[in-house]
């Protein structure tokens, strides 16, 4: 059976929500997306915009596989 396809009991399941790697993997997407927040009011270069808006985007893809990882 492929682990995203597991049924979890309860106990487990909440085992594996409290996994510091979900939270560790939120805390690096926070960091990231605020970054590429601050980043984005630095400067007004053409460049620098596009780099605040792909950490702003890796971010957030990676804050929603934590919380789904979480909520699995």
């Amino acid at each position: 059976m492929s682990e995203e396809s597991k049924t979890y009991t309860p106990s487990e399941s909440v085992k594996e929500a409290n996994q510091p790697a979900h939270y560790v993997l939120m805390t690096i997407s926070v960091i990231i997306g605020i970054t590429g927040v601050l980043l984005r009011f630095a400067s007004e270069s053409h460049a620098l915009a596009i780099v605040s808006n792909i950490l702003f985007i890796i971010g957030v893809i990676l804050g929603f596989k934590a919380v789904f990882a979480i909520l699995k």
